[in-house]
């Protein structure tokens, strides 16, 4: 699976509402509703365990969630690293 589809498989379990995934780049996940601050702690975990990453609180932001491209170029960093 590359990274795309793990990071999508793993936002579709946090999401509050159902998001086309045709959308998800454009959509603001925090602010139209799609992702709660449970939904990001719950997140993170599941991006660390399936890349293997060690995340510090400090390492991320709101712009990290801003939308489905933002949070696939913010793993796609760390796993780059």
């Amino acid at each position: 699976m590359n990274v795309e589809d793990a990071v999508w498989s793993a936002l579709s379990r946090h999401l509050i509402a159902p998001l086309n995934r045709d959308h998800a780049s454009t959509t603001q996940l925090l602010q139209e509703g799609y992702l709660d601050s449970l939904g990001i702690v719950a997140l993170m975990f599941d991006l660390e365990k399936e890349f293997h990453l060690k995340l510090k609180p400090t390492d991320v932001g709101p712009a990290d969630f801003e939308n489905f491209s933002a949070l696939v170029r913010f793993v796609s960093t760390r796993v780059a690293v």
